[in-house]
């Protein structure tokens, strides 16, 4: 994979996880949380019984989480278009260390929490971030002329 495919390839998987955020995030508004309630409920099991996003502390948390989600996705983006043709392996690094940490956290969290439907979604975002920063060995870049 290009150099060029695996930034474009980053930045899609950012702008994906910004969309995510801001789905997040606006459930902080009530008239705007059916989608974010729909997501909840299928990553957290019995949810479907209750209003899981009625309360004002649900609702700062999904303000707070959306907005974190938004910043790092938007961190990523500028990564990816500014420094990742020039260090790519420096950016794989940020991107792997970021990742893996925000994955462990959050997967070992939802599982503790009784949410492990929202640890196999996280795999997703594995999926949408690893393939275009693995591999990024020094004779990758040099062939890549680079």
């Amino acid at each position: 994979m290009s150099v060029d495919t695996r930034i474009r390839w980053l930045k899609l998987a950012a702008a994906i996880t910004v969309a995510v955020g801001l789905l997040i995030a606006v459930a902080a508004v009530p008239a705007l949380a059916a989608p974010t309630e729909m997501l909840v409920k299928l990553v957290v099991p019995g949810a479907e019984a209750v209003h899981p996003l009625g309360t004002p502390t649900a609702r700062t948390l999904a303000a707070i989480s959306g907005g974190v989600l938004v910043g790092w996705a938007v961190l990523l983006w500028m990564i990816a278009d500014s420094l990742f043709a020039t260090h790519p392996r420096l950016v794989s690094r940020f991107v792997v260390a970021s990742i893996g940490s925000w994955f462990l956290v959050d997967s070992a969290m939802s599982v503790a929490a009784g949410a492990w439907p929202n640890a196999l979604l996280n795999c997703s975002f594995l999926v949408l971030f690893l393939p275009p920063v693995l591999g990024m060995s020094a004779s990758a870049v040099q062939a890549e002329g680079r």
